[in-house]
């Protein structure tokens, strides 16, 4: 049987000037996992911690690591890990993008994972917070509430993984 395990990364950084998206700026706060067997959050102070400990998960299992758009985190984990001096895995043949499937491979088709997970019926159960309230979260000590953000995207992602394994579209 396939394991698969969802993933994504939080980033910090500007967003509005880009910053957050270039991983020679920005750095990895956190990174959210689901798989069938356990959701788990993985951020610590140490950027170098998170990264050792994702890729250490990575490598306990045959895993097949899925996304929304793993163009983006591929090349965060793998840039980020390289200034860190982190030990990688390279993924390319274990990744699925459920982005490029549904978009039957065109890059620019329109589509979020927000407006995806909708379509498949995905309910948050986190206090409806964007993401911009994640420092807010974490300054006021609202970790459960900070908790359920951060693993928001991965929880979607795993949604819309099962209705396309239940059409058969993976």
């Amino acid at each position: 049987m396939i394991k698969y395990m969802v993933f994504d990364l939080e980033t910090n950084g500007n967003k509005g000037t880009g910053e957050g998206l270039d991983p020679r700026i920005a750095r990895i706060n956190a990174i959210s996992i689901k798989t069938v067997e356990f959701e788990k959050l993985i951020t610590f102070a140490s950027e170098k911690r998170i990264l050792e400990e994702f890729w250490n998960l990575v490598r306990s299992e045959d895993y097949i690591l899925v996304g929304f758009n793993t163009k983006f985190d591929l090349r965060f984990l793998y840039l980020r890990s390289m200034i860190n001096g982190v030990q990688v895995i390279k993924l390319d043949e274990r990744t699925i993008d459920l982005r490029m499937i549904i978009a039957a491979g065109n890059e620019f088709a329109k589509g979020t994972l927000d407006q995806l997970s909708d379509l498949v019926g995905y309910q948050p159960n986190y206090s409806g917070f964007g993401k911009k309230a994640v420092f807010l979260l974490w300054r006021g000590h609202r970790i459960p509430e900070l908790v359920d953000k951060l693993m928001d995207d991965s929880r979607r992602t795993y949604l819309l993984l099962e209705k396309m394994k239940e059409i058969n579209l993976l």
